[in-house]
């Protein structure tokens, strides 16, 4: 046995205390008359004998009671090296936060910084031959060895922030994995963190042979000023039309944050700027008029000057200005309906048309429309025709007249898994549309109760599993619907849209309806993705292994194939421009951006902290930064067996025998 705090022994020395005053008692005799005692004289010394011997026994409980407590200052232990055998020691393993909330700094230095210090601190507290394991954010391979104590601090050298955020539970599953991968049972993990997270309930049975020491950092920061999200309000973006960029910027601090510079720009161009008020705690919405001149991707960036936490000062977006939509409509000999080249009779629309007699393929290339309107009898290279262009990712409508051969509805029908349940001259109303989908996107505000729908007189039924309906009639059929197809959509319309078979070509839903098939045709890049983003979706992709380049660093990432696009699974990503290759396409610029999780500056309590993980654990124990750094003895409590508790229990046990004594000498 040795003490932790052999200081305290001096106090030993107070144990001639209980003695002098037993020796010494300075009490005061009070006379009292009284008759002859000489009959009592032999009880007197009976009873002065055993008094004696009951003093002497309460002098001895007092001065072991006394030495007893002094001990227990001490802190006495066994220590490990005496109490078990090295192989039963436990694993110490140190999770250090490296996410990138924790650069925010403290006295001239970032969290992380700190944290590894005092990591390097705890490795010197638990010595050479405790085994060591080191865990971050990022699961980097070292994750998964065990370390000595020369091992891991080179390891700890080379942590860095990474733009991973798992949570408390995938970091304990983690941790309990590596238990069962290398053999050990007992464990003790510090978790060293400014815990600038969501509290995050840990579903998980408590495991009693791993203790938790939680190390808390607190910044001297308490602001942070983010750029959130840039989106536009237009649809389409053209060459040449002013637009809105919409951007979100927010204070995360606790003061009012004026004359905050926001900067737009290209890497050659500045666009222009915004000077804003920010108050605390809150969100601002701000726009600025652009306007670009050519159809190529523009690779804008949104900056500002924000210290220390700077990873959300940039947002990137890529933005392709369309010079015109192409719509290309195949027209049906026998129909004289021409409700679409009126609609899409429109500045920024490239119309064209074609008889079903005298198509031009070429002329079809990259269109985001075709229609195929009313036409009756189907051949096997118009289908072709529809199929490459669903295959290049655009859209295709047709609507089915009347007249429709049963060899053209069995062609479809084959073709796109059509079912032709007969041609129907009911007149319905419809009743239901399916808001959700993007023909109807900006189309409704909200949808009001009373809105006049549609109508038919006369309209093939038609079904399907893939069949999606998107305006349906009262009596379950359908007027418009979809079937995704390859990486394009179909859309069917099962009726002619002249006024005897429908009034959807006059009705205040058609004009919205067929313009977006358009508008949303293709694969549309977003103006961003996140940095955590699984799949990308573009256009057909035909290389089996496209690559992804940052354009600053010309860091470049082999990505996989997606349906209809790229997988960036275990990819972790740096944010801005990229350019994703493919020998056989034309390159494409994408943009992203970290995830703005770590902005925020709201830490958690300690309650919450303890709450959170006690499910985990029935030894967790929270520290401050302060105490890590200042305690060297630190493997004490932990790898030692501790005695104090045994001694003031001993104590407490003296105490009251003492106490009975008293009452029974008194009696």
């Amino acid at each position: 046995m040795i003490f932790s705090s052999p200081s305290f022994l001096w106090a030993l020395g107070l144990l001639g205390i209980p003695i002098i005053i037993h020796l010494f008692q300075f009490r005061r005799y009070r006379q009292i008359k009284f008759s002859d005692i000489s009959l009592l004289k032999q009880v007197q010394t009976q009873s002065h004998t055993q008094n004696q011997l009951k003093h002497l026994l309460i002098l001895l409980m007092r001065v072991l009671t006394l030495a007893l407590v002094v001990l227990a200052f001490a802190e006495p232990i066994i220590p490990a090296s005496m109490s078990s055998d090295i192989d039963d020691s436990p694993v110490i393993a140190i999770l250090i936060d490296n996410t990138l909330s924790m650069q925010n700094e403290v006295e001239n230095s970032n969290l992380l910084k700190q944290a590894q210090q005092d990591a390097y601190q705890i490795i010197e507290s638990y010595g050479n031959e405790t085994k060591f394991q080191l865990l971050t954010h990022d699961l980097a391979p070292e994750s998964r060895r065990v370390f000595n104590a020369q091992g891991i601090i080179k390891a700890i050298d080379q942590v860095e922030f990474t733009t991973k955020t798992l949570t408390p539970s995938e970091l304990w599953k983690h941790h309990q994995s590596q238990k069962i991968e290398h053999d050990y049972t007992k464990s003790i993990l510090y978790y060293l963190s400014d815990f600038n997270f969501p509290t995050d309930s840990l579903e998980t049975v408590a495991d009693s042979n791993t203790a938790i020491r939680l190390v808390q950092y607190r910044g001297d920061f308490n602001k942070n000023i983010s750029i959130d999200s840039a989106w536009v309000s237009e649809p389409l973006i053209q060459v040449g039309v002013p637009f809105k960029l919409n951007l979100t910027i927010s204070n995360h601090g606790q003061t009012l944050v004026q004359d905050q510079i926001i900067e737009i720009s290209t890497p050659n161009q500045m666009l222009g700027s915004i000077n804003l008020n920010l108050e605390a705690n809150s969100s601002i919405d701000t726009h600025l008029i652009l306007t670009f001149p050519e159809p190529r991707p523009y690779l804008v960036a949104i900056s500002t000057d924000d210290v220390p936490i700077s990873f959300d000062n940039e947002y990137y977006v890529a933005i392709k200005p369309k010079k015109d939509i192409r719509v290309a409509e195949i027209r049906g000999t026998s129909t004289k309906v021409k409700a679409f080249e009126k609609l899409f009779d429109d500045e920024g629309v490239a119309y064209q048309f074609f008889n079903e007699k005298s198509i031009i393929q070429d002329s079809l290339s990259e269109t985001n429309l075709l229609i195929l309107n009313d036409i009756e009898d189907w051949s096997s290279g118009l289908l072709s025709i529809i199929q490459n262009t669903l295959n290049e990712g655009y859209n295709v409508l047709i609507t089915l007249p009347e007249g429709v051969t049963k060899t053209s509805q069995e062609l479809i029908s084959e073709e796109f898994k059509v079912d032709f349940k007969g041609w129907r001259n009911d007149t319905i109303d419809a009743n239901e549309l399916t808001t959700q989908d993007i023909v109807f996107d900006e189309v409704f505000e909200s949808v009001p109760k009373d809105l006049n729908f549609p109508r038919v007189h006369g309209y093939h039924s038609v079904g399907g599993n893939q069949l999606e309906g998107l305006i349906n009639l009262y009596n379950g059929d359908v007027l418009v619907s979809v079937i995704p197809s390859a990486n394009g959509r179909l859309y069917i319309i099962p009726t002619s849209l002249d006024d005897a078979n429908t009034n959807f070509r006059n009705h205040a839903l058609f004009v919205p309806t067929v313009f977006n098939m358009a508008l949303r045709s293709g694969v549309e890049q977003p103006l961003s993705y996140s940095t955590s983003t699984k799949v990308v979706s573009v256009n057909k992709i035909e290389s089996e292994a496209p690559r992804l380049r940052h354009l600053t660093t010309d860091r470049t990432y082999n990505v996989g194939k997606a349906f209809r696009g790229i997988s960036l699974s275990g990819l972790e990503l740096l944010q801005g421009f990229y350019e994703l290759g493919d020998a056989d396409r034309e390159s494409i610029n994408l943009a992203f951006n970290l995830d703005r999780n770590e902005s925020q500056l709201t830490n958690l309590s300690d309650q919450e902290i303890i709450t959170m993980l006690q499910s985990a654990s029935n030894d967790v124990q929270l520290y401050a930064a302060i105490e890590i750094e200042t305690s060297s003895n630190l493997a004490m409590a932990d790898m030692n067996t501790e005695l104090w508790y045994w001694f003031i229990l001993s104590a407490f046990i003296l105490l009251m025998g003492e106490t009975i004594l008293i009452k029974l000498l008194k009696s």
